[in-house]
């Protein structure tokens, strides 16, 4: 009975956990109160059919503590579901079905048995597409997401207040000039581990001036010592600058000009931004907040919403071809996005061809350039080796007989 009473505790604890790390989550819908989001209704915990929000019928839903817009973008979709209620469901990367799902910033795609560093697992699937929802654990196909509105690293901090939000004890842009071992506001929190540095009631990712200093860190776009919206607030020291009740670190619109900011994640290099590769992510080669990682400079680092419009392509190529012809070809992608060739690699070079690549270039050429092609039932490349298989022993036999 005891050692019971311990494993249920145990389960009790991990659900626990999940819930607190993931900051969205899979609950009874009566659970989804205060600052709870329902972001879609499930028919039960696990094995589950699913309904959009707006439907209600369900008792169960996957719930999010943080941010309300489900307003999809053409990148947020966490999934697809074929009907509106009592529906199956699809990956994230497929389009059969219309009634999708989508929430904030999220950025998903489906992974097999695990997710990548930086991400966090919230669901997974029974198979990719007509397929039943359950928790992160129940099935395969996992749904693996990023967003400022989840804690990568399980902290208990979301990723939008998180010094270090991939928890690899280094202290990440923007937050990176700060000593991780110190304690700003004197709360007892190491700055590496505190989402209010500054200990003045506004957390770290929607704070101008999040290590007090009296300078803007972020939004630097705006004057420190104005008030937009007339609160009373000086720039600097307002979580919400424009009074819009969008805190500034989801606010498209932080200054309330009418002009949408540069949008970080969405794979397009606007005005203030190095880089954007499409996710929120540290450490391959764009930051979460669009700044070139490969840039040393730590006071351009610092300013990068003045205005910079520097972006260093990360070059990606895949293996060269065969030569033919004398020339060989590869493709390269910049994985940052930057929309220029600079510095890309050679996509074609020339070759020398050999007798032995010329006779396998012959071969395939002849059974149909096609390594799918068959001759009497097997594969042309098998079938060309058998038979010049049974030449050279032809010739050996014919040479025996003539000794």
């Amino acid at each position: 009975m005891k050692t019971r009473v311990i494993v249920a505790g145990l389960i009790v604890s991990l659900f626990l956990i999940s819930m607190i790390s993931a900051s969205c989550y899979i609950t009874p819908r009566a659970n989804c109160i205060g600052n709870g989001n329902i972001i879609f209704g499930l028919s039960n915990s696990t094995d589950a059919h699913g309904e959009l929000a707006s439907q209600g019928d369900y008792n169960y839903v996957f719930c999010c503590n943080e941010g309300s817009s489900t307003s999809c973008d053409g990148s947020n979709k966490i999934i697809g579901l074929e009907l509106a209620t009592n529906s199956h469901a699809e990956i994230p990367s497929l389009s059969a079905y219309t009634n999708n799902i989508c929430f904030e910033d999220f950025s998903c795609t489906s992974r097999n048995t695990s997710c990548n560093s930086g991400e966090v697992g919230i669901i997974s699937l029974s198979a990719n597409t007509d397929a039943h929802i359950g928790s992160f654990n129940d099935y395969e196909t996992k749904i693996c997401c990023t967003s400022n509105f989840l804690d990568a690293d399980g902290d208990g901090i979301l990723n939008i207040n998180d010094p270090d939000y991939n928890g690899d004890g280094i202290m990440d842009y923007p937050y990176d000039l700060i000593d991780p071992n110190g304690d700003i506001d004197g709360d007892g929190i190491l700055n590496i581990n505190d989402e209010d540095m500054d200990g003045e009631g506004i957390l770290n990712g929607h704070d101008p001036d999040f290590d007090g200093d009296n300078t803007m860190d972020q939004f630097t776009i705006v004057t420190p010592n104005g008030d937009i919206d007339g609160d009373g607030l000086l720039n600097i020291n307002d979580g919400d600058i424009d009074g819009d009740g969008i805190l500034n670190g989801y606010d498209s619109d932080v200054d309330g000009d009418g002009n949408v900011e540069a949008v970080c994640g969405n794979d397009i290099k606007e005005v203030g931004e190095e880089c954007d590769d499409g996710n929120n992510r540290n450490d391959d080669g764009c930051s979460r907040v669009c700044v070139d990682e490969g840039n040393d400079d730590d006071d351009t680092r610092r300013s990068s919403g003045s205005g910079s419009n520097r972006c260093n392509p990360n070059w990606d190529c895949d293996s060269w071809s065969i030569c033919d012809g004398g020339f060989k070809t590869r493709t390269c992608v910049d994985l940052k996005h930057c929309g220029t060739n600079s510095n890309k690699p050679d996509e074609a070079s020339s070759c020398k061809t050999t007798i032995l690549s010329s006779i396998g270039n012959s071969i395939i050429s002849l059974s149909g350039n096609s390594e799918n092609s068959k001759v009497w039932g097997i594969s042309s490349t098998l079938f060309w080796i058998l038979l010049i298989a049974v030449v050279l022993v032809l010739i050996l036999i014919g040479m025996l007989l003539l000794r």
